[in-house]
């Protein structure tokens, strides 16, 4: 089993980069193809489990489920714009 083509991993890179370089670029159809890929994966492990009871494959997936933690892009860049306000504001009243 292997993904030619990972579009869950361009989403959240062209997320990110969307987000740096202020690029206003049109996600969905990676979004959508990505949300495809993990539902093509899910039914292959599926399937997998069914022919083959005995790997255990089910069992396995939910301790690697257990012990993952996504971490969700989130942009901070107007947190760090308003602490570093804060933070010359407060010098120049000084």
């Amino acid at each position: 089993m292997a993904i030619e083509e990972d579009y869950k991993a361009w989403y959240d890179l062209m997320i990110r980069l969307n987000h740096m370089f202020d690029l206003a670029v049109d996600l969905f159809d990676l979004e959508r193809q990505s949300e495809e890929l993990a539902a093509a994966w899910g039914l292959e492990m599926d399937e997998l489990a069914r022919k083959l009871p005995h790997l255990e494959v089910r069992e396995y997936l939910d301790e690697v489920n257990a012990d993952f933690t996504e971490r969700q892009f989130s942009p901070l860049s107007d947190v760090w714009e308003e602490a570093l306000r804060d933070i010359f504001d407060k010098d120049e009243e000084l």
